[in-house]
């Protein structure tokens, strides 16, 4: 392996394409915040899952504690810990999230959110309590992969497409 010296131009347009991610996440947190992660719902697919659970999802099948996995505000790439870490608590028919951007600076970005969801079958759908914030919807998958139970949302509010991957919390 060769290590080499970022060129300045290189640095740049890292600084650029960070600048850009940090932009849009505020503009996800200011208009979705933070369940922007479940709340990225389109399109879910098996992603390389040994199981599903196929089309016929409740909210009863996604009670529980949720860690996040992988973060993407659509186009850009998906983002993993530790550059980005989350938590997710799905009750009966309400939710609680917590997404951080680790800028590795002295102030990582924070989104919180909390609200109302509803599943039926792949259809997902959340309300958050801040009335500022619009409406979501996408689609969910659940999924079992390496003998974790994963849940993928890909939805859509207020213009932004998110995709998030959720691994159930032991």
């Amino acid at each position: 392996m060769v290590l080499t010296t970022p060129t300045p131009s290189a640095c740049a347009s890292a600084g650029r394409q960070k600048g850009w991610l940090m932009k849009q996440l505020r503009k996800l947190v200011r208009t979705l915040p933070a369940l922007a992660l479940p709340l990225a719902m389109f399109a879910a697919g098996a992603c390389g899952s040994d199981n599903s659970t196929g089309n016929q999802l409740s909210n009863a099948d996604l009670v529980g504690d949720w860690t996040l996995v992988s973060f993407q505000i659509v186009p850009q790439p998906a983002l993993t810990p530790p550059a980005t870490t989350g938590s997710l608590n799905l009750a009966d028919s309400t939710y609680t999230v917590l997404i951080v951007l680790n800028t590795g600076g002295a102030v990582d970005t924070v989104a919180s959110d909390s609200g109302t969801y509803s599943v039926n079958g792949s259809s997902w759908s959340q309300t958050s309590d801040d009335p500022q914030i619009p409406q979501s919807t996408g689609t969910v998958t659940l999924m079992n992969s390496g003998g974790s139970e994963q849940l993928e949302v890909n939805a859509t509010a207020g213009g932004v497409a998110t995709h998030s991957i959720w691994s159930r919390a032991q």
